[in-house]
């Protein structure tokens, strides 16, 4: 797992390159205590307005990641993602195919 830069803010635009080359461009964007993302694998759309939950695969079916990896939340406190929090007690990390694989 490698963690995906961040920042504190409730809209932003994430953008990461995986170590298999593949493109990936997030658009996090917080609403009523919730954070949702957008997410599209070189360039072409994979998912919108998916809910962040702790712990668990931003991109929420295996078909959509197109044979690539996945993105977690990994909140260390009772809370679902939401930007005042993020590189504090939570943070984004990036997973392999074969690191979700094995979880």
């Amino acid at each position: 797992m490698e963690e995906v830069s961040i920042q504190s803010t409730p809209n932003q635009q994430v953008e990461y390159t995986a170590p298999d080359g593949r493109f990936y461009s997030i658009h996090l964007y917080s609403f009523n205590g919730l954070t949702f993302a957008d997410v599209k694998i070189d360039n072409v759309e994979a998912c919108y307005g998916v809910v962040c939950v702790p712990n668990a695969n931003l991109i929420p079916y295996d078909y959509m990641t197109q044979d690539g990896g996945n993105f977690r939340f990994q909140c260390n406190d009772e809370n679902y993602p939401y930007w005042n929090y993020y590189n504090n007690t939570q943070q984004l990390y990036y997973y392999s195919p074969e690191e979700i694989a094995k979880l």
